[in-house]
């Protein structure tokens, strides 16, 4: 899954980043009001690479610096299709 070298991977793969944690409901809003499933969905899957999630509790955190890297990335661009070609509809 480190096969990639694009900057958010890199910066990914530094063990030292931090950052101010975020509310999952402030994620939402910075990703255009998103919906709380479309978060956990890309959180859930490895395609995506989506920032790791800090749980406290029952709520559901990510470092704001590492949802910014990962906007500019390439894996935020990766989309999900369930009307692929040749695919029964």
């Amino acid at each position: 899954m480190d096969d990639c070298d694009c900057h958010y991977c890199q910066y990914r793969r530094n063990p030292n980043r931090s950052g101010d944690l975020e509310s999952i409901h402030d994620t939402q809003k910075a990703m255009g009001g998103v919906s709380h499933m479309f978060v956990r969905r890309r959180a859930a899957d490895p395609r995506f690479r989506f920032p790791e999630v800090v749980r406290i509790g029952r709520r559901i955190f990510i470092r704001r610096r590492d949802r910014e890297e990962w906007m500019l990335s390439p894996h935020a661009q990766l989309t999900t299709t369930f009307n692929a070609p040749g695919r029964a509809a």
